[in-house]
């Protein structure tokens, strides 16, 4: 189409340079705006368009002039129209604009997000009348409530208890040092039952009047003996270290309890653990369980020690069949590989001897915790 055009506009340069009466007929009839101000013919087609100088020349009498014109201006290239390029911008104007797309994309997100919100439903509030004896007042709360938050526990670094939040079920989160305490597979006390009877080695005690002293830890009363105590079980001697007491029993058998035991730490050379456990139930008054309680201290972690002897070959029973199973301390940091050997029979307290206890401390003893399937020995 452009083409067609161009050849029209030059034919018509070279009528109106042949004859001046045709190119006046044409003006005429043209817009205002001459041809050249448009299209300018290329220098070739204005050379052979360029008006005779013979008199009397008209558009008939160079016919042949015309179609050569004609001829060479439908070989000669098109040129394309230049475009002017967009002119360049500098950087702040290049920064200014990013910045103004980009509040404006923020401005779309934010009208986006307040038409969201116009649409979801409005939650009601539901008041909830609550009375008392006293008087009578109402409670805001939504429809539906949601998940309670659980409070944070609050721990004093290093420091245990039988209860709260410092409590046996925590044991194990206050000091990574007492992660068996929740991870063990071996943990202490345990039900004794389903035990197998054998006839186990006899355990040779060799106790003998010592000194000691007592002292309240701040979880329960410990009697730490001097040197010259011991057992012998399987070729191996363990040292007696210290005798603790706990309300109530933390070992069961088939289940039941007993109203307190003490236990025999002892250690060998080699750092191994065996704990003696003597159960106690109401009965008599006991002569050693009394000299422990003659001479408690008067302030908790200062030990009391007194000038008279202790000879705990008293506090244990007649007949020492025992049961027998690997476990592990039932304190933290509740190591394990320790023997335990439970004392079947066991050795009677006074209730008002218990009771002694029991205004000290409230219970400190362990629950029960799973046997996971270890094997126990008990004797014949």
């Amino acid at each position: 189409m452009r083409s067609t055009v161009v050849k029209f506009l030059i034919i018509l340069t070279v009528i109106f340079s042949a004859n001046q009466s045709v190119g006046t007929v044409l003006a005429a009839d043209l817009p205002e705006t001459p041809v050249s101000s448009t299209v300018k013919a290329p220098p070739a087609v204005a050379a052979a368009a360029k008006p005779s100088s013979t008199p009397g020349s008209s558009l008939s009498a160079a016919p042949g002039g015309l179609a050569a014109a004609i001829k060479k201006a439908e070989q000669m290239p098109l040129v394309a129209p230049t475009v002017p390029s967009a002119p360049s911008r500098s950087p702040a104007e290049i920064a200014r604009a990013n910045e103004t797309a980009e509040r404006e994309q923020a401005l779309a997100k934010r009208l986006e997000e307040n038409f969201a919100k116009e649409r979801q439903p409005r939650r009601k509030t539901v008041v909830v009348p609550v009375r008392s004896a006293a008087t009578a007042t109402a409670v805001e709360r939504p429809p539906v409530a949601g998940p309670t938050a659980t409070p944070a526990l609050k721990f004093r670094p290093d420091h245990w208890d039988y209860a709260g939040d410092s409590g046996p079920q925590n044991w194990s989160r206050i000091n990574p040092e007492w992660a068996r305490c929740g991870s063990g597979n071996r943990q202490s006390p345990i039900d004794l039952h389903d035990t197998i009877r054998v006839d186990l080695e006899a355990i040779r005690f060799d106790y003998k009047p010592a000194h000691f002293s007592v002292q309240d830890d701040g979880h329960m009363i410990v009697a730490n003996l001097g040197a010259g105590n011991s057992i012998t079980l399987m070729g191996r001697r363990y040292d007696l270290v210290q005798m603790q007491f706990h309300r109530p029993a933390e070992h069961t058998i088939n289940g039941k309890g007993f109203a307190m035991v003490a236990h025999l730490l002892h250690r060998d050379v080699d750092g191994k653990v065996v704990i003696v456990a003597v159960l106690l139930s109401e009965g008599d008054t006991h002569s050693v369980v009394q000299t422990v309680l003659n001479n408690l201290p008067l302030e908790k972690n200062l030990p009391a020690t007194p000038v008279t002897l202790i000879d705990l070959a008293q506090l244990l029973p007649a007949q020492r069949e025992y049961f027998t199973y690997m476990g592990s301390l039932t304190a933290p940091p509740c190591s394990e590989g320790v023997l335990w050997l439970v004392l079947k029979q066991p050795v009677q307290i006074a209730p008002s001897q218990i009771a002694i206890f029991a205004r000290l401390y409230p219970p400190n003893a362990r629950s029960v915790q799973p046997d996971n399937a270890r094997m126990v020995k008990e004797s014949n």
